[in-house]
């Protein structure tokens, strides 16, 4: 968005509440004085209208190798989603591409992908390949180093939960990846303090304690037992502590909650009440209707999940010339669809994934994981990318 004052670029951010709380507090204050940024927000809000009023049409061609071949990095330090940004990002690239014309879904055409059930069938070897990375990769200790992968050490405990999440979703128990199971979990257990926090305090300590919790809960899911519920037990009191009033979660020491916390928090209490934890039950509730409330910034909201668009990203200065790929994006998307489970949404997920398959390293030492170059590169690296990219071509 071209304009005179520095502040426009946040407009987007500002609507669908992604900005950090003090900024957040900052914009609001300038926007009351500021007619650049008023005509800015009311711009925003006219495109996404058009955006959602826009009716499917054909394409003449698969626009997707051409928007892929974009992909770069875009270097964050927090991975904070941003929807609306990203529209704008997607109706700029696909404008530069198909003289205008908006992709959406082919109707009364024959597709250019493979029946989604024959996509389902082959994710088994490129899922292997990933696990099998993490397992080569793992440290004697049972972490994952984050800086060595190009992530960010304050995210340590999240960059080790994420691999451990991956491994014990998968279906094949083979004995190295039950060994580098058994040695994650440990370790991440050593990570909580006496408080159940588990990591550093620092504002983004809420993604560790989410995301450790979560696969954690999983581990004790396969192996129940005592050590482990006992983590468990202090983990969960700590999320339910440090819900907000409204039934979200944020930034650490911050009264405002943010979307992409909330969902992995709401992820976990989902898993600890079908495990039993019946002190989940009322923080899970508090947390959905939270959710439902904000349906407009869910990060399946807005565009049709079977458009490759859907997993890019804005680039930092607005531009849409260096989209990178949304891997959390990719991830909550992918589960939502596998609940819904219909034909429309088994098409949808297969589109996704083939997206994925795309970026996949087909050889050599990375072999079978995924580029760092993303949207949260900078905070998550090479372990981010290929957990959730993994955890997305899972069937469960």
């Amino acid at each position: 968005m071209n304009t005179d004052c520095p502040h426009g670029e946040n407009a987007a951010a500002f609507l669908a509440h992604e900005l950090p709380p003090h900024e957040h507090a900052e914009f609001s204050r300038h926007l009351a004085t500021c007619a650049v940024c008023q005509a800015g927000v009311a711009s925003t809000r006219h495109l996404l209208g058009r955006l959602r009023a826009v009716p499917a049409a054909e394409t003449a061609r698969d626009l997707a190798p051409e928007i892929l071949a974009r992909l770069h990095a875009e270097r964050r330090e927090l991975p904070r989603p941003s929807l609306w940004p990203r529209l704008t990002a997607i109706a700029a690239a696909v404008a530069l591409l198909a003289g205008g014309a908006l992709l959406a879904p082919r109707r009364n055409s024959a597709p250019s992908a493979p029946p989604a059930v024959a996509v389902a069938d082959g994710m088994a070897p490129h899922v292997s390949r990933a696990l099998d990375w993490f397992c080569h990769t793992q440290e004697p200790d049972g972490s994952w180093d984050a800086e060595k992968w190009g992530g960010s050490s304050r995210f340590a405990v999240a960059l080790t939960a994420l691999p451990t999440l991956a491994l014990v979703s998968a279906d094949v128990r083979a004995p190295e990846r039950e060994a580098a199971l058994a040695r994650a979990t440990e370790w991440l257990q050593k990570q909580q303090d006496e408080s159940g926090a588990f990591g550093p305090d620092f504002q983004g300590a809420s993604y560790n304690q989410g995301m450790a919790t979560l696969a954690l809960l999983r581990a004790y899911e396969r192996h129940p037992n005592a050590k482990l519920k006992h983590t468990l037990d202090a983990a969960l009191r700590t999320i339910l502590a440090r819900q907000s009033a409204d039934g979200g979660w944020g930034y650490l020491h911050s009264p405002f909650a943010d979307r992409s916390i909330t969902e992995w928090h709401v992820e976990a209490l989902e898993i600890a009440s079908a495990l039993g934890w019946e002190t989940a039950r009322p923080g899970l509730e508090r947390s959905k209707s939270w959710l439902a409330a904000r349906p407009e910034t869910r990060p399946d909201a807005a565009e049709p999940a079977d458009s490759p668009s859907v997993l890019l990203a804005q680039t930092p200065d607005g531009s849409a010339e260096t989209p990178a790929l949304d891997f959390y994006r990719a991830y909550f998307l992918s589960t939502a669809l596998r609940r819904e489970n219909d034909s429309s949404s088994r098409q949808r997920l297969a589109a996704i994934r083939q997206t994925l398959l795309a970026q996949q390293v087909p050889a050599g030492s990375d072999s079978g994981s995924w580029p760092p170059d993303h949207r949260w590169g900078r905070a998550g690296g090479r372990l981010y990318s290929t957990a959730l990219a993994s955890l997305s071509l899972e069937d469960h």
